[in-house]
């Protein structure tokens, strides 16, 4: 692993220090790589063994990702600072309708979803759990944050990826600023309402992510006033990701979660890897392309048909999700298998470089377009990217239907002209 660290670190310093490139594909990759295979290379709790194989498929998976977003006439020095371009928004705006709907949808059923986590903590029940609860791994089966499977498939298909658009129009409308005030305000209470009653921290870690994207992206535009708000953000959104980690620790015993979270996908890879080996399972394709199965089968499921293999691979996708592993001595995890997991149920080793190019590949498409449209639309895109690239160590984010959602409300929350129409 110190080897493709090693890649990394280089590639990483040569877009920041020759380049100038802060906030590229390659940056974002790199950065969340190089934290997950130094924290799995540090291993200070006793982290279960990681084969060789493992390794080399992790690492073939992560340097063709990087030939993919590299790809012809990169390769560039820039010695000067670039005249940044103004962000043009005479093409692209908000729908606002379409933004207030979501931020009042949200708004009440978050309200429903802190009342139930309020009636829980009231009967006992510790907050450490609330996540166990929500996502069904709770050992008491009356206990549920939802009263039908259609309520569940609402918050998760529906709510869920709104409160991740909500975040980035927040983020956006901060800098300029087409939304009444009174929209960030409550948009602020709504994802803050979202995450205590949820438990969840992958927002606060996008969040973060995201005012660094912003904030280098809009850099000569924003305001001393306005920096000082975007960092005074910054230092709230890791305050609460680090009491909310603490609170969710299930006892004194357990490894840190900023630690554990960061690096279980190389040693879960690993376990998962084997057993895919084991079991001979191929999935040709259906696990890359999950996302768009998964809508599709849940309607074809209600004429009873299916598309082919879709249900035996939800089969291995559901023992990831609910088989929990000794990844550190008495400490049990699940689900973090990496983007890499995906591709290699779909054609082995060479899944692993194919599909890792082609998001390579489809992160620099993105990037560009940003960079040649300027347009609201087309950075909302490129934050989902983004947001793809920083879970990457946990799953494949397009294997998921709620998440391709965001791509959809991203497109209709923002307004476009149609073609030939100046």
């Amino acid at each position: 692993m110190i080897i493709i660290d090693l890649i990394l670190i280089a590639v990483l310093l040569w877009n920041i220090l020759i380049k100038k490139d802060y906030y590229s594909p390659l940056i974002f990759w790199c950065v969340i790589w190089i934290i997950s295979f130094t924290f799995a290379m540090l291993n200070p709790y006793d982290m279960m063994k990681v084969s060789d194989k493992a390794i080399f498929i992790m690492g073939l998976g992560t340097l063709t990702f990087l030939t993919g977003c590299i790809g012809k006439k990169q390769i560039h020095f820039v010695f000067k600072k670039k005249q940044k371009k103004v962000f043009n928004t005479g093409k692209n705006e908000f729908n606002k309708w379409v933004c207030y709907s979501l931020l009042w949808v949200t708004f009440v059923f978050n309200l429903f979803v802190l009342a139930t986590a309020i009636v829980f903590l009231r009967m006992g029940i510790s907050y450490s759990n609330f996540r166990d609860i929500l996502l069904g791994y709770s050992t008491n089966s009356n206990l549920s944050f939802f009263s039908s499977s259609f309520v569940s498939t609402f918050f998760s298909w529906i709510i869920g990826p709104a409160m991740s658009i909500l975040l980035i129009i927040l983020m956006l409308n901060m800098v300029i600023k087409q939304i009444a005030g009174w929209f960030n305000f409550f948009t602020f209470i709504d994802i803050a309402i979202y995450v205590f009653a949820t438990s969840g921290r992958m927002l606060l870690l996008h969040a973060v992510i995201f005012l660094f994207f912003i904030y280098k992206f809009h850099g000569i535009q924003i305001s001393k006033k306005l920096k000082r708000k975007v960092y005074h953000i910054g230092i709230i959104a890791i305050i609460l990701l680090l009491v909310l980690t603490f609170f969710r620790r299930k006892n004194v015993t357990s490894v840190p979660s900023l630690y554990s979270y960061f690096c279980i996908d190389v040693p879960l890879f690993s376990y998962w890897m084997k057993y895919i080996d084991d079991n001979h399972i191929m999935t040709y394709g259906n696990a890359f392309l999950r996302g768009f199965l998964e809508f599709i089968n849940y309607v074809l499921g209600k004429v009873g048909m299916a598309t082919p293999n879709f249900w035996s691979m939800q089969e291995t996708f559901d023992l990831i999700q609910n088989r929990w592993i000794e990844v550190f001595p008495g400490n049990w995890y699940n689900a973090y298998v990496s983007s890499f997991l995906y591709f290699y149920m779909d054609f082995g080793i060479i899944g692993v470089a194919l599909g890792s190019y082609i998001f390579g590949k489809i992160s620099k498409w993105s990037y560009r377009k940003l960079l040649d449209k300027k347009e609201i639309f087309y950075e909302i895109f490129y934050m989902l990217i983004i947001q793809t690239i920083a879970d990457s160590f946990i799953r494949w984010q397009i294997g998921n239907f709620a998440f391709l959602v965001t791509f959809f409300y991203a497109y209709i929350c923002t307004k476009h002209k149609r073609k030939g129409v100046k």
